[in-house]
């Protein structure tokens, strides 16, 4: 039992460290593999691009009292193909990271057809928000000042398809620290968006959600670290759960 403990305790300490955030999931960790704590290309915008997969996947409990206000022409549900529009994204409500040295909000976008596939260009409106995975996935760096709001662009396509814009935000609450600059997936708050876009005098057809499935993915702690602390997190649990079965017997 105290060889248990004494393992519990080196784990516990492990995870305890943590190197300082110089942005959000530093956006070139979604491209990296899962085995080195990246996203494997999966940028968690819930729609079935990726798998129906949003923030929630590694920002688990969350409280989900934030929600995604878009302020665009493209509320409107229409588009003229061929057509660039403006898309400005704000967090409404946060609660998280207030009081924290590094208050890191984000936000992941994509439009998609009923397949998943991507439909047009993503345009940056700044330096906050950068253009990924060929400019289909617009992804705001997060520097940590408690950024709430965000403009990109949409360039629709020529050929006018059926499009859903997706939208995943995340409140972080920098690790509740309030004086290291510090990250980890735990206590931040989460919003999902999904808007249909129907080329002009069409009518869009409904949409079903992905499906999403219970595959285990790696979630980043500190500045991109992550693949190794969730393991720890799990030989954690591991640890705990088999000590309650030896006390058992």
């Amino acid at each position: 039992m105290i060889r248990w403990f004494m393992l519990l305790g080196m784990l516990l300490g492990m995870l305890s460290i943590s190197s300082s955030a110089h942005a959000f999931h530093e956006v070139a960790s979604f491209s990296r593999t899962a085995n080195s704590g990246g996203g494997g290309g999966m940028y968690y915008s819930g729609s079935k691009r990726f798998k129906g997969y949003d923030c929630s996947i590694c920002h688990v409990d969350a409280q989900r009292r934030i929600a995604v206000e878009v302020n665009s022409p493209l509320t409107s549900g229409v588009y003229t193909p061929g057509l660039i529009y403006p898309v400005t994204v704000r967090l409404l409500g946060e609660h998280r990271g207030l009081q924290s040295a590094f208050n890191p909000n984000t936000f992941v976008a994509d439009f998609t057809d009923a397949a998943g596939n991507p439909v047009g260009l993503v345009a940056s409106g700044g330096q906050q928000v950068l253009l990924e995975a060929e400019r289909t996935v617009a992804v705001a760096e997060g520097f940590g000042e408690g950024e709430t709001e965000w403009t990109f662009s949409w360039w629709a396509p020529s050929e006018g398809s059926q499009a859903t814009l997706h939208i995943a935000m995340l409140d972080g609450d920098g690790a509740d620290d309030s004086e290291r600059r510090f990250i980890d997936p735990l206590n931040d708050d989460v919003a999902t968006y999904a808007l249909a876009l129907c080329p002009v005098d069409t009518v869009c057809e409904p949409d079903t959600p992905a499906p999403v499935d219970d595959a285990p993915m790696s979630c980043g702690v500190g500045g991109g670290q992550g693949g190794a602390t969730v393991l720890l997190i799990v030989l954690v649990a591991v640890l705990l759960r088999a000590g309650k079965e030896r006390r058992g017997r």
